[in-house]
């Protein structure tokens, strides 16, 4: 029997898997689906991503970064990566500082460009 495939193009999937869980361990939806969407509206302040963008509540697993970001837009990588340091530090901090601070540098690194790189790419773009 083949393993059933997972929709890695799902935001929330696709940070479960960077996080370490299965997709189909929903148990911490609710605290994920959370950070997610504070991270989502963190993006928006610095103009990235279409404006207002959550997280589908009634199901998650249906909201896509090409809902976010469009099929061809240039800061989906970063943004992926920004999304999975925020949620790192959020919901599962390491408990060594140096760690923690490496962490929180990347990712303020990866916020600073994500905001210049924005003024390059046009908001709200989404094909």
């Amino acid at each position: 029997m083949s393993e059933p495939t997972v929709n890695t193009d799902g935001i929330l999937a696709s940070m479960q898997l960077m996080l370490g869980m299965e997709p189909d361990y929903q148990a911490f939806n609710t605290d994920l689906i959370i950070h997610i969407n504070t991270i989502l509206s963190k993006l928006n302040q610095v103009a990235v991503g279409v404006e207002g963008f959550q997280l589908d509540l009634t199901d998650p697993y249906t909201s896509e970064w090409k809902d976010f970001l469009g099929t061809d837009n240039p800061l989906l990588n970063m943004a992926k990566s920004y999304m999975y340091l925020s949620l790192r530090i959020l919901f599962d901090p390491p408990q060594n500082s140096f760690v923690l601070d490496s962490l929180k540098n990347e990712a303020e690194e990866l916020l600073w460009r994500l905001n210049v790189e924005a003024d390059e790419w046009p908001r709200n773009h989404t094909s």
